[in-house]
């Protein structure tokens, strides 16, 4: 009996015994697969970490290159958009003219066979201006214009030709509006001249071959000019200049030689501090203006000469009184006077005088005498025959006088006449076609010529301009 008692109470523990074991092992089976999949999501998280780590850094490099490049893109709208201002308030324009000429000098003597007939092709003149008017909105402002062509004269190499392969400088200087009652604009650098009704620039004239007027002018001045407008129609300018009469050397020599550099060549000796001025009047179909320009040394005597000397090939004295003018006592003018008028609404009219004349003090006699002395006059007109068709003429005429006693024998070196006749038509927008007959005549009493003879020539011009 006892036995089997013991037996039931053995069987009754291990039932009661074998689950909890059993439930234990399986605890420790499950705790252990935690561990595992804790150190596995641990092992994970670092994985991550390190992902994100490097995903901050890719992002932070990411951010750096953007920022870099934020930064060279408004960089880059600053220069666009300065570029653009400065675009903006920028006027830029220009031409290029291109033409044949042909030449029959008519003359009995053709200075040794050097004015025989001659025809060619030319690139006349190729011009681009860069331009910010000084206004009351924005007072500071500039200009710079640049040629080249067989027309064209560079103010950097003292008024000489430039040609074809060359580019010369014909202006450059800095303005400044000053907040001055109607406002006093200031001029400084390479200024075109004020005197003259006819231009450098081939789109400013009628006439294609410029006049022999224009020849005895200043064609660019380097100096600080003032101007005023005292009001609506009348303006004054004054000024000081290098040199008052800056074209050319005065000998005809070139400037970059010491020998031969006249002084019409920058840092001569003989260039010497000239002063500007002018008058201006104008209305709705009427100006005026008067000008005068003085210095020292001969500027205007070689630019007279000149005008004969290198347009018709007639020789006069010229460097014999010039070589006499010294430059610390010799003085010089021009006086210049412009009128425009337009008659009637398809008439337009220009006058040109100029007076030009050089003093010099004579040591022997302590008098000032007259070297050289020119009167000169040019009458211009043109009609507009079509919208896009026109006829213009010039009449020209110069008298030059030359010497004195102690310097070369006193004469007349003759006169000159000038006859132009110029057809201009416009082809298509911004392009015009001229054809011009133009015919000089000299008549010459220098010593050299012991009987008047007719010198002269006659030339015809055909060109292309094409304006932007």
């Amino acid at each position: 009996m006892r036995s089997i008692l013991r037996t039931a109470v053995i069987l009754a523990a291990s039932l009661l015994l074998v689950p909890q074991f059993v439930a234990a092992a399986d605890l420790g089976s499950e705790i252990q697969d935690m561990k595992q999949r804790l150190e596995a999501m641990e092992s994970q998280l670092q994985t991550q970490s390190a992902e994100l780590t490097d995903a901050r850094a890719m992002v932070a490099a990411q951010q750096t290159q953007l920022d870099e490049t934020q930064t060279l893109v408004n960089d880059e709208r600053e220069a666009t958009s300065a570029l653009s201002s400065f675009l903006e308030s920028t006027d830029i324009s220009g031409f290029v003219a291109a033409g044949w000429n042909r030449t029959d000098p008519n003359t009995d003597d053709n200075n040794g066979g050097l004015r025989d007939e001659h025809s060619a092709f030319n690139l006349d003149q190729a011009w681009i201006t860069l331009n910010k008017p000084a206004t009351a909105d924005s007072r500071a402002g500039f200009n710079l214009e640049l040629q080249m062509g067989e027309m064209a004269m560079s103010a950097g190499q003292g008024g000489q030709p430039v040609g074809s392969d060359n580019i010369g400088v014909y202006a450059a200087s800095v303005s400044y509006l000053a907040p001055l009652g109607n406002g006093l604009l200031v001029d400084g650098g390479i200024l075109s001249t004020a005197l003259g009704a006819e231009v450098e620039a081939q789109n400013g004239n009628w006439q294609i071959r410029r006049g022999l007027v224009w020849s005895i002018q200043p064609v660019t001045n380097t100096g600080l000019t003032l101007t005023y407008g005292i009001n609506d129609n009348i303006s004054v300018m004054m000024g000081v200049l290098n040199d008052a009469f800056a074209r050319e050397p005065d000998n005809g020599g070139d400037c970059a030689v010491a020998n031969s550099a006249g002084p019409g060549c920058p840092g001569n000796a003989n260039s010497t501090l000239g002063l500007t001025s002018q008058v201006a009047y104008s209305q709705d179909k009427f100006g005026v203006r008067v000008g005068f320009n003085y210095g020292g040394g001969a500027g205007s005597a070689g630019n007279a000469c000149n005008a004969f000397a290198n347009s018709v090939g007639i020789a006069v004295n010229c460097n014999a009184a010039i070589a006499a003018v010294a430059p610390n006592t010799a003085r010089s003018g021009i006086l210049d006077v412009v009128a425009t008028v337009d008659p009637i609404e398809n008439l337009s009219l220009w006058f040109n005088y100029d007076y030009t004349y050089t003093d010099v003090d004579n040591a022997v006699t302590n008098v000032t005498e007259e070297v050289f002395s020119m009167n000169a006059f040019a009458f211009a007109g043109r009609y507009a025959v079509m919208d896009t068709t026109g006829i213009s003429f010039r009449f020209e005429y110069l008298s030059l006088g030359i010497g004195n006693a102690l310097v070369v024998p006193d004469e007349d070196v003759g006169t000159a006449q000038t006859y132009t006749v110029t057809l201009d038509h416009e082809l298509t927008a911004g392009l015009t076609a001229k054809f011009e007959y133009s015919h000089v005549t000299v008549d010459p009493d220098d010593v050299q010529y012991p009987t008047e003879l007719d010198l002269g020539d006659n030339q015809i011009r055909l060109q292309m301009l094409y304006e932007f």
